[in-house]
């Protein structure tokens, strides 16, 4: 399939119109009470609208797009603009907003689709159905959550994370699992693997 080149022009109009709607939801936002994370803080009426596939196919355009803007950033510094490349990394980094935003309210669907609040053991955070970036998204948004709201005697909190076996991935390699194992080793949180998933 071809793709379809992003020109420098259509980028910067991109993300001033995401920016001004973000102006926008962040000042209904303001106005409500701030939610839990996979509520979905800033919640927009527009966005709640969108289905879990919704989401997750614009989640994957604005991936596309930043991936778009880093490439010419770094056509701008072989063609010794650094101050252009210096702009076009940050219209890149304002990508990553909408990006997990996106990832945010198709995981919250998910979870709430899958695995319901009144069923959930609050000391569980299940990852299965969920995207790679969807899952670590989710599970910092939890561990935060739960370490605010969590003391326990010794000082450490005990969190279960089901990763899966990797059995939908494609191919059915995990996917999650290492992610997640990378994510918890590289902030020094100590964990340990029970079973295949």
């Amino acid at each position: 399939s071809s793709r379809a080149v992003l020109s420098e022009a259509d980028a910067a109009a991109e993300v001033e119109a995401f920016e001004r709607e973000q102006q926008a939801a962040a000042r209904r936002a303001a106005n409500r009470e701030e939610q839990r994370w996979h509520q979905v803080g800033d919640a927009d009426p527009a966005m709640e609208q969108l289905s879990t596939e919704e989401h997750r196919d614009a989640a994957d355009f604005m991936q596309q797009r930043q991936n778009q803007v880093f490439l010419m950033a770094n056509e701008a510094m072989k063609a010794g603009d650094p101050a252009e490349r210096d702009r076009l990394l940050d219209m890149g980094h304002r990508f990553d907003h909408a990006i997990k935003m996106h990832n945010k309210y198709a995981a919250s669907r998910i979870i709430s689709k899958y695995n319901p609040p009144a069923t959930r053991d609050p000391l569980t955070i299940d990852l299965h159905e969920l995207r790679v970036r969807e899952a670590i998204l989710y599970m910092e948004g939890e561990l935060k959550r739960l370490l605010e709201q969590h003391d326990q005697g010794d000082g450490q909190l005990r969190v279960q994370v089901i990763t899966g076996k990797g059995n939908h991935s494609m191919g059915g390699v995990a996917r999650i699992r290492p992610q997640v194992e990378g994510w918890l080793k590289q902030r020094g949180i100590k964990h340990k693997l029970q079973n295949d998933g």
